[in-house]
C-alpha cells in the first residue's frame, strides 16, 4: 500500500480538496496522510464567504515532526495552498523525502483569470514548486500563468512547463484546454521522457462542479500508482468525473456527489 502525503485544504460544507481526495485514493487502495493547508467553513462557491484558518505555521511544525520520526511517503500530492510561503514548505518536504514522487496540482485560477483569493505572488511560488514535480495537472489558465505567456499551441505550453525542471522525466497533464469551438473540454498529456504528446477529447458540460479538478487529479494519481499508463490513467480520471457529473445533475450547488460513483474506481 502506497503512502500519499496529501497537502490540500479542507472544508466543512461542500465537496472539494481533501473531502474529495481522501475517499477517492482510499477506495483505490492508497493510504492517505492528510496535511491540511487551511480549514474553511465551506467551499468558496455556493455558501457565501467562508471563514478560513491559515495553517502555514502548523505545516512547518508538521514538516519538522515528519523529519523527527523519519516518516516515509511514496508520493507527495499538493493542491490548493492557503499562502504563497506554503510552497516553500512543500519544496523542502520534497527535498527531504527524495525517494518520494510528487504530483503538484497548481490551483490558483480558471477562465483566464486568478481566483479572487490568489495573487501573482502565489503564481510565482507555484512556478518554483512545479519544477520539483514528477506530475503536474494545471488547467489551461494555470498552465499559461505558469509559463508567463498566452499561447494557443498546447504542445508548446507543455514544453515550456518542462523547462528548468528538477525532474527530467516530467509528466504534464493540462485540463480544460479549448477545442475548435472555444469550449474548454479537452485534456492534453505530455511525457517528457518519451517526448509523447496526446489529446483526450471531452464533451461540453454546461455547469462547473466544485471538486472536479481535485477528483480528476486524484483518480489520475491512483491509476498511475496502480501501474496504468498515462493515457489510460487520464481516460479513467475523465470517465470518473463524467460519471460523477451525471450522478450530481440535480445538485443545486453544483457539487460532485462522488459517493454515488466511488465503486466505479474498484475496477481500475
Amino acid at each position: 500500500m502506497k503512502n500519499i502525503l496529501a497537502i490540500h485544504d479542507i472544508s466543512s460544507l461542500g465537496k472539494a480538496s481533501l473531502t474529495v481526495v481522501i475517499p477517492i485514493l482510499s477506495v483505490m487502495g492508497a493510504r492517505v496522510c492528510p496535511l491540511p493547508t487551511s480549514v474553511l467553513s465551506s467551499v468558496t462557491r455556493g455558501y457565501g464567504t467562508p471563514e478560513i484558518v491559515d495553517l502555514t505555521d502548523f505545516m512547518r511544525r508538521a514538516k519538522e515532526h515528519f523529519a523527527r520520526v523519519d516518516a516515509e511517503f511514496d508520493w507527495i500530492y499538493s493542491g490548493f495552498l492557503g499562502a504563497p510561503q506554503q510552497a516553500d514548505i512543500i519544496m523542502e518536504m520534497i527535498r527531504n523525502h527524495a525517494s518520494a514522487k510528487a504530483l503538484i496540482d497548481p490551483v490558483f485560477g480558471d477562465e483566464g483569470k486568478l481566483y479572487s483569493t490568489m495573487s501573482m505572488d502565489m503564481v510565482r511560488k507555484m512556478r518554483d514548486l512545479v519544477r520539483y514535480a514528477d506530475v503536474i495537472t494545471p488547467n489551461w489558465t494555470e498552465a499559461q500563468f505558469l509559463t508567463g505567456k498566452k499561447a494557443e499551441d498546447p504542445r508548446d505550453v507543455c514544453l515550456r512547463l518542462c523547462e528548468n525542471s528538477v525532474k527530467k522525466d516530467k509528466i504534464v497533464v493540462i485540463t480544460s484546454v479549448p477545442n475548435s469551438k472555444g469550449d474548454c473540454v479537452n485534456t492534453v498529456l505530455y511525457e517528457a521522457e518519451k517526448d509523447e504528446f496526446e489529446v483526450i477529447y471531452g464533451d461540453y458540460t454546461p455547469h462547473e462542479y466544485s471538486g472536479a479538478g481535485d477528483g480528476f487529479a486524484s483518480v489520475l494519481l491512483g491509476a498511475l500508482i496502480k501501474g496504468n499508463s498515462l493515457d489510460k490513467s487520464a481516460q479513467n480520471a475523465a470517465k470518473f468525473i463524467a460519471l460523477a457529473v451525471e450522478a450530481s445533475a440535480g445538485n443545486k450547488k453544483c457539487e460532485l456527489e462522488i459517493e454515488k460513483v466511488l465503486d466505479s474506481l474498484l475496477d481500475i
